[in-house]
């Protein structure tokens, strides 16, 4: 979890900045590591927002592979 938990707030606060605000506060919510991973389609889509198409898969590609082992 907690690892899950640095990634995906990390993420958020580089990439999102204010506008990520409500983002993080559905992260803080999270309890379990279940809950974390039901957000990351959620992540993604305001990443292609705030940045790109590429980059919202490449992240989220590699952050699945990255809690995968």
């Amino acid at each position: 979890y907690r690892s899950l938990y640095e990634i995906v707030s990390d993420t958020v606060r580089r990439h999102l900045g204010l506008k990520g605000y409500f983002m993080q506060l559905k992260v803080e919510k999270c309890a379990d590591v279940d809950e974390l991973l039901a957000l990351l389609p959620e992540i993604a889509t305001a990443l292609t927002r705030a940045k790109d198409h590429t980059f919202a898969s490449e992240w989220l590609a590699r952050t699945r592979a990255e809690i995968q082992g």
